[in-house]
Order: structure tokens, then sequence, then C-alpha cells
């Protein structure tokens, strides 16, 4: 299942007509500078004991470019050089070079903060959530990371895309974890600055100066009432 944050300016639509199984999902995403597509794969079996990935290469559907991403269950020297390799790893891999796939992924963060599954008492750095773009031409997928922990045995892993044109016309606002929010103090800060900003927004709505009315009310609740400032938790 795939969730997208309302304020996410691009279209996202499923693509049922692609690919329609219980445990993969395929998304289309129109932004201004590139379409691209999004399969979702958690690598599963079904009934007849066939399992996600191969059902996924037996149909080798029409999807470039694209991010191939999910808990794929699978192990490959490629992503982590302690593994050891499966059939069916070796056949994914084997379709990922022909499309000459990016690996997107830092070693950086594994070795320092283990791999991307973890099970109690394992000594094996398991790496197995993963991410592949293919085909892309003008965005440019980096800074993957992992996000605050979320209670799960699997580490929340966030990438991004660059969108040079897109981003220097319109910047986009930092996400904050609100969980980490100090309430009080931004409460304070709204009493601080009630008046004023009341008076700011009324002249500015008046005279149809919008982007004022936001900006007042960014630099209002600006201040030490994060506490985590320019922590990107949503992404």
């Amino acid at each position: 299942m795939t969730y997208v944050r309302k304020s996410f300016p691009f279209e996202v639509n499923p693509r049922f007509d692609l690919v329609s199984d219980p445990y993969m999902q395929v998304l289309e995403v129109i932004t201004p500078i590139e379409n691209f597509y999004v399969v979702n794969i958690y690598n599963q079996t079904d009934e007849k004991g066939s399992f996600t990935v191969q059902r996924f290469l037996d149909l080798n559907p029409p999807i470039t470019p694209a991010l191939i991403v999910g808990d794929l269950n699978l192990h490959h020297p490629w992503w982590n050089p302690l593994a050891r390799s499966s059939p069916l790893s070796e056949r994914l891999t084997g379709y990922l070079h022909a499309a000459q796939a990016t690996l997107l992924i830092d070693h950086a963060t594994i070795e320092s903060q283990g791999g991307t599954f973890h099970r109690p008492n394992s000594r094996k750095t398991s790496v197995i959530d993963l991410a592949f773009s293919i085909g892309f031409r003008s965005l440019h997928w980096q800074d993957w990371s992992y996000l605050p922990g979320t209670g799960s045995d699997h580490e929340a892993v966030s990438l991004r895309a660059f969108l040079p044109a897109y981003q220097a016309a319109r910047p986009l606002l930092p996400q904050f974890c609100t969980k980490r929010a100090d309430w009080e103090k931004f409460r304070k800060r709204l009493e601080e600055v009630a008046v004023s900003l009341e008076t700011t927004i009324d002249a500015a709505a008046t005279r149809g100066d919008f982007e004022c009315v936001a900006g007042s009310l960014q630099q209002a609740i600006d201040g030490d009432w994060i506490n985590e400032p320019g922590l990107d938790v949503w992404i």
C-alpha cells in the first residue's frame, strides 16, 4: 500500500491496467520535468508458490523511467557484499543490469546504523529493503537515508528527487515531525505575535498580497519550538 502526502504537488495515479497483484503496485507520477513509474514490491509467495519478483519478471511491464522499490527479501553481493545470492536474486540482477538500473543505497549508513531489516540476536547484516532507478533522464535520485524509527523491524528508507527547474521556481518548505514539537513554546509564541500578526495579515489580504500572508504566517511559527529544526521527516 502506498500513501501520498496531501501537499504533494504532482499527480499520482495507480496503474492497475499494468499490474494487478496483491503484493505489487504500480503508480504513475506526473511531473513537469519527467513522468515516471513507481513499482512497489513486497516479495511474498502467492497461493501457487510463486514469488512476487518472479511474477514481476515474467510480466515485464513497459515501465520506464521507473523506481523499483520495496521489501524484496532477497540477498545479493550487489547490495550487501557479505551476502550470498540465490537463483531468484541472480535473475533479478540480470534484469536490472540489462535495464542499466542504478542501485540507490548508502553503504556508509548501513555500515554505521546496520541493515534495513533487524532480527533479534542476528549477527548478520540484512539488506532486503531496496530501491533501483531505471531510465531517468532529468530526475536525479539522491539522499538515501533512514528516517526516525517507526517501531517496525524494517528501517524506513527515504529518497529524494532533485527537480532543478521546478524547485527554482517553487521551493518546497521544510517538513517537520509534529511529534517532536514543543507545543507549549508554540502557544506562547503565537500569543506574543497574535496582535501584530492579525494586523499584518488583514492588510495583506485586503490588497490581495497572499504571498505576504503566507510569509507572515511562516515567520510567526519559526522558532525553537521545533525540537529538531530542519529535520525532514516526511518525504
